[in-house]
């Protein structure tokens, strides 16, 4: 179980979280990564399409009995969307029937970007 909350600061984390999450859940692991929605809605969008590319699962999460919050509007509608805490659940997607993505390497990043 890896537990994670604010990571993503910028589109370094944007690129670099996702695969770190991959390496470290493994097959059979999990990921939750308490996230504020729509703080950096551009970053938002990259950062669920990099866990789709690695073909890692991501649902939000709350606690049982607990009404469920407005659900969000859709990116880059509103001028000043609502940010809001979400929990998210991050794990190997396992819907075997789509082609699989072969892995990516990671190297350091480059330290002019960081």
């Amino acid at each position: 179980v890896v537990i994670g909350s604010d990571l993503i600061y910028n589109d370094l984390g944007v690129q670099w979280l996702p695969q770190v999450l991959n390496d470290l859940i493994g097959q059979d692991g999990v990921a939750y990564y308490c996230h504020t929605k729509n703080r950096m809605p551009m970053s938002d969008v990259e950062f669920l399409e990099q866990l789709a590319l690695l073909r890692l699962s991501c649902t939000e999460v709350r606690e049982q009995g607990i009404a469920s919050p407005p659900p969000s509007p859709p990116f880059f509608e509103s001028l000043f969307p609502e940010m809001r805490i979400a929990v998210l659940r991050i794990t190997r997607a396992q819907d075997g029937g789509i082609e699989t993505f072969e892995r990516p390497r990671y190297s350091a990043p480059d330290p002019a970007l960081v």
